[in-house]
């Protein structure tokens, strides 16, 4: 199944006055209050999965689709970035992951958790894959800028020059930085454009 709610964008409709805990009157506390009402919400279909007798063999996914407008210290790109993703399901152990990753990543990743033995073509890996955890990175757009971010630091692109990386990183790590951008933006573009992401149909 698949849910995509809109609860926290405007025109930040709440459901009662249950939820109205910010009352500043700015878009900020509005969108505050909306992310309560769906955390209770979120809470109610988790306790509703358990009364069914579906919880414990189904892996919840709980993402965003962009971070929110109202990042701070949005001068540092990966902030600009950073969403949740809530991964419950049999077989994980609860805890915290720090680990660089993408909305790429989360296909494959129900693919190892179910351990389902398909073919998956696509830029992701799962994230339950510990092998070169510090070769990580994600590849983000934004208008004709390109971010990279990676375990070592990030940098910003737009195909003809730098245009930032993390303060202080030295010269030739922003540069090897930017070659993993580059790289990757170029694989991409081509196998998009030669329709070879996935394998042939036979």
């Amino acid at each position: 199944g698949f849910v995509f709610t809109s609860t926290t964008h405007t025109p930040w409709l709440l459901p009662d006055a249950r939820f109205k805990k910010y009352s500043g009157g700015s878009d900020r506390d509005a969108f505050r209050n909306t992310l309560l009402y769906a955390d209770w919400a979120l809470g109610e279909l988790i306790a509703a999965s358990k009364k069914a007798g579906y919880f414990d063999n189904t892996v919840f996914v709980v993402t965003a689709d962009h971070a929110d407008e109202f990042v701070d210290h949005a001068e540092m790109v990966p902030n600009l970035y950073h969403i949740p993703l809530l991964l419950a399901g049999p077989g994980l152990i609860a805890g915290l992951d720090d680990r660089v990753g993408s909305q790429f990543d989360i296909l494959p990743t129900i693919i190892d958790l179910c351990g389902w033995q398909i073919d998956y073509a696509g830029f992701g890996r799962s994230l339950l894959d510990a092998r070169r955890i510090d070769q990580r990175g994600s590849l983000g757009v934004r208008g004709d800028v390109l971010d990279w971010i990676s375990p070592a630091g990030w940098v910003s692109h737009n195909l003809d020059r730098p245009l930032g990386r993390t303060p202080g990183m030295s010269d030739a790590d922003a540069s090897a930085l930017e070659r993993q951008l580059l790289a990757t933006y170029q694989t991409a573009a081509h196998l998009q454009s030669a329709n070879r992401i996935l394998p042939p149909v036979r």
